[in-house]
C-alpha cells in the first residue's frame, strides 16, 4: 500500500499569542523532514520572528530577529531534518504574538527512527 501523506506533506497550523517561544512541532517517532515554515503577521504590527531547531538543550537558528511587515508573509522553505526527540519552535519580539504560522513536513515512518 501506498502512503499517500509522504507525498502531500502534513501541514499543521496554529497561532501564537505571546512573545515566549512556542514549540510548534516536536519529531517523536523518527527524523523528520520539514519542508516548509511559513509565519505570517495577522494583526496589523511589525514584530521580530525567531525560528529555531532546539534538542532539549541547544537552540540551532534558522531565522534570527527577522523584521515582519504588517500583514506579510516570512517563509522558510529550505528543507531540513529534525532528529527524533528534538523540536521545532518560533518566538514573536511582540508580547501578543500576533503571527499564525504552518509547518509542513514528511510523515516520519518508525523506519526512520534509527536515522535520528
Amino acid at each position: 500500500m501506498t502512503d499517500f501523506s509522504v507525498l502531500a506533506g502534513i501541514s499543521e497550523y496554529g497561532k501564537i499569542s505571546n512573545n515566549t517561544t512556542t514549540t510548534i512541532y516536536t519529531a517523536s517517532i523518527g527524523t523528520t523532514r520539514v519542508r516548509s515554515v511559513i509565519c505570517c503577521e495577522n494583526a496589523g504590527s511589525t514584530p521580530n520572528l525567531t525560528l529555531e531547531v532546539n534538542d532539549g538543550t541547544n537552540s540551532y537558528y534558522k531565522r534570527k530577529a527577522v523584521a515582519m511587515t504588517a500583514g506579510s508573509e516570512t517563509i522558510f522553505n529550505e528543507p531540513f531534518y529534525v532528529p527524533q526527540g528534538w523540536t521545532v519552535k518560533i518566538t514573536s519580539s511582540d508580547a501578543a504574538g500576533k503571527i499564525d504560522w504552518t509547518i509542513t513536513y514528511d510523515a516520519p515512518s518508525r523506519a526512520a527512527a534509527g536515522r535520528g
